[in-house]
């Protein structure tokens, strides 16, 4: 029997995997890309329309600058009477993440999951928040709540493998992993095939993790 560590390496030399994807996919918690601050505000009015529109496209510039910038303007378009407050505070909120601020960053995801209770995405990005800052169970908390809103999307579930995996349950992240590719539209989802088969290397379950990887190197990228 090949040693571990041999077999491993032989393995994702055969799929053109590197070590290094797991570390960077588990970065990657998974979340849709700026979907409120993205959009143009709901609100008539012309200054506060014009500031949310601003604040938006320095901070999807993504630089530090950019995100100074951004971070500015929806201070100055949440202080004006009759501006979108959930636009505002999500996009204050994703700026405050890029920027590192992880902890200013949740406190406004939860101001605008204040405003709407009912949204997955930004139960989920609380929970994100909670992730970076190392709060496991708080996550946790966060991301099942986001299931029980929207059980058929799989950002939420991706994460609470992440949790798992954090946490060397690697039993469990495969189970949510296995959830994800179970759903219509993802059975190709490269992050779940990806860590998956590492999960099932973990656990010396190679020839699970083989079969994984053969099936993400003829798979297309799904978006989750």
């Amino acid at each position: 029997i090949e040693p571990t560590r041999q077999r491993a390496a032989k393995v994702r030399r055969q799929h053109g995997v590197q070590h290094l994807v797991r570390s960077y996919v588990g970065e990657q918690l998974v979340r849709p890309p700026l979907p409120l601050a993205a959009k143009r505000p709901r609100s008539s009015g012309g200054e506060d329309k014009r500031r949310g529109a601003a604040a938006d496209l320095a901070a999807k510039v993504g630089t530090k600058e950019g995100l100074e910038t951004g971070v500015n303007l929806y201070k100055k378009a949440l202080a004006l009477p009759g501006v979108d407050q959930l636009h505002g505070l999500y996009g204050l909120a994703w700026a405050y993440e890029r920027q590192g601020l992880f902890k200013e960053a949740g406190e406004m995801y939860r101001e605008a999951n204040g405003l709407a209770p009912a949204d997955a995405g930004i139960v989920n990005s609380v929970g994100v928040m909670l992730l970076k800052q190392k709060s496991f169970q708080a996550a946790l908390v966060q991301f099942r709540k986001a299931i029980d809103l929207d059980p058929k999307s799989p950002e939420a579930y991706l994460n609470v493998a992440v949790v798992a995996e954090q946490q060397s349950d690697w039993a469990e992240a495969i189970k949510q992993y296995m959830k994800v590719l179970a759903m219509k539209g993802q059975e190709n989802n490269v992050r779940a095939l990806l860590n998956c088969a590492f999960d099932h290397e973990a656990l010396s379950q190679y020839k699970k993790a083989e079969e994984l990887l053969r099936i993400k190197s003829g798979a297309k990228a799904s978006k989750a």
